[in-house]
């Protein structure tokens, strides 16, 4: 599964979930950008790019978003 990451800069500036649970906001390589987990995909390994750094000492808000998205009730 890949999760994509949203520039920040390429969302509206009132994006209300920027920066929430569900959307939290890291930064790779000194750009800042938004874990988009409703956007979750299967991709097949050989699709990816390549390797530029890792999220794995965010691993706790990562973890959040996806409990967010698959335990939040929309009623």
């Amino acid at each position: 599964m890949a999760v994509p990451l949203v520039i920040r800069s390429a969302l509206p500036g009132d994006t209300p979930s920027v920066g929430s649970r569900m959307n939290p906001m890291f930064e790779v390589e000194g750009i800042r950008v938004v874990l988009h987990p409703l956007d979750m995909v299967s991709v097949a390994l050989e699709q990816l790019g390549e390797h530029i750094g890792s999220l794995a000492e965010q691993g706790q808000a990562i973890a959040d978003a996806l409990d967010e998205l698959l335990t939040r009730s929309w009623a």
